[in-house]
């Protein structure tokens, strides 16, 4: 079974009406939605649903002709055709579609030969009785506001449109596909592998959940390397969900579209705190640290940010703890308690803590077919 089958697709209560309106779509062909146009955001799983219903179909109707397609790769062989002289073959290929299935739209924003020509794929198909699954990541007053063809908008519009909610805790490529990329940010001015990792490690060998975690050994109180570093991480992997703690948590902070479980944040107000400790390794937390993290701390905690911060992150810190759990702190930027979690621990993750981490990153990793 290939890992891009509707029986392999992530369902949650998000994707839900996306997922069933696919399979609508496969049981009565060009009859329920056509054309079906499901759009959101990058990694929720409409590409996946592209596949899915290319798939069933190939497997339950060998004389159907379906035709599967990115929108860039649409285009490419468009000014291949008029450049081979070869724009009969170039039609002959889409337009005798029995169901064509088009992933990306918003990719023909401002590009008028190729929207003229879809238009003309899309009439053809249409006019048949063909089936079109188109996805993107506008809606369609979006797709109006990049500049997306009118013509080709309203017939978007004969259809219906299905929204898969960008802000939903999903790790859709995680589950059953592959092992469930987790970073782990430390608190801790030494390595990030260290006793904290190890719990995190133990607790989802426990769970039997398929993972990879990383803990780079980031430079924490050089806030330019510490932003570098994360960035080159980010751009470099597919992180499902990050988890940080304590000085690192502050960081995680700052990185949008990732689902965050945050430990024991240690927010720029309470460091001070944290530096009256007088230890070896907190004196590392120079005055011109603790200033230039201070500093951006408005930026930060922001309306905006504070909204997304509420969308994405999850809370735990140790009801004992009274130099990083940051609770009257933290309450005046996060009031959505629904999130955030009192562990029995301190201000170091300890059993209890890594248990309810790993009990988080299991329920965004489960999936819900109820």
């Amino acid at each position: 079974m290939s890992k891009y089958s509707f029986d392999n697709f992530y369902l949650n209560k998000n994707n839900r009406e996306a997922f069933l309106a696919a399979r609508s779509v496969v049981d009565h062909l060009g009859k329920t939605a056509n054309p079906l146009y499901i759009y959101g955001d990058t990694q929720t799983g409409k590409t996946h649903i592209l596949h899915a219903i290319e798939q069933y179909l190939q497997k339950s109707y060998s004389d159907l002709r379906v035709v599967r397609i990115r929108t860039k790769d649409f285009v490419d062989d468009l000014i291949f055709a008029i450049r081979s002289s070869a724009r009969q073959e170039f039609r002959e290929k889409y337009r005798t579609a029995d169901v064509l299935l088009v992933d990306d739209i918003h990719y023909l924003a401002g590009k008028d030969v190729s929207t003229e020509e879809f238009i003309s794929v899309f009439n053809a198909v249409f006019e048949t009785g063909g089936q079109i699954v188109v996805t993107g990541h506008d809606s369609i007053p979006g797709l109006r506001k990049i500049g997306v063809s009118e013509m080709l908008v309203s017939r978007l519009e004969w259809g219906r449109a299905v929204e898969i909610p960008s802000d939903m805790l999903y790790l859709n490529a995680a589950c059953k596909n592959r092992d469930i990329q987790i970073l782990y940010v430390h608190g801790y001015l030494g390595t990030g592998y260290g006793h904290s990792w190890s719990l995190l490690c133990d607790e989802l060998d426990l769970s039997k959940i398929p993972y990879h975690l990383d803990a780079p050994d980031f430079p924490l109180t050089n806030t330019d390397k510490m932003k570098e570093k994360l960035n080159k991480l980010i751009s470099r992997n597919h992180y499902d969900v990050i988890v940080a703690s304590s000085l690192g948590a502050f960081y995680a902070m700052q990185i949008p579209d990732i689902p965050k479980i945050m430990i024991n944040v240690a927010l720029p107000d309470n460091l001070m705190r944290i530096k009256a400790l007088c230890t070896e390794q907190n004196q590392k937390l120079t005055p011109d640290f603790l200033e230039s993290i201070d500093n951006v701390k408005s930026e930060f905690f922001s309306k905006t940010f504070d909204a997304d911060l509420r969308k994405q992150t999850f809370l735990i810190y140790g009801t004992e703890d009274k130099t990083a759990a940051n609770e009257d702190i933290l309450s005046k930027y996060y009031d959505d308690q629904s999130k955030v979690y009192h562990i029995e621990m301190g201000h170091k993750l300890d059993k209890n803590g890594a248990r309810k981490v790993v009990e988080l990153i299991t329920e965004l990793a489960s999936t819900n077919n109820s």
